[in-house]
């Protein structure tokens, strides 16, 4: 990749003549009316593919050896103290009313 860094109209023309060499391939294989020829071609259409993926992996890769950065173990958790709640006072019957003075 220090070609695009040197002379980027350079690395262009190369560009453009890899990828008319793949469509000048392919219209040869139309012509060629062969199994082998599309399977030569599908190959390398393939391995242009890769190459030019793997170029720009490493064009992307700054250079540096990464590690993962382990995770920070929790800090433990204090488990909550019981609370104590205060017993429900048994409720009050209601008042009787003497029979004849009901609503």
């Amino acid at each position: 990749m220090k070609l695009i860094d040197r002379s980027p109209g350079l690395f262009i023309c190369a560009a453009f003549a890899v990828v008319y060499g793949v469509i000048g391939v392919e219209a040869w294989m139309w012509t060629a009316a062969s199994v082998a020829a599309v399977a030569g071609t599908l190959t390398l259409i393939i391995a242009v593919a890769l190459a030019i993926g793997t170029a720009f992996y490493k064009l992307l890769d700054d250079g540096t050896d990464a590690q993962p950065v382990p995770a920070a173990t929790p800090e433990p958790v204090e488990r909550p103290q019981a609370v104590r709640v205060p017993a429900a006072r048994p409720a009050r019957p209601a008042p009787r009313v003497p029979a004849g003075l009901g609503v």
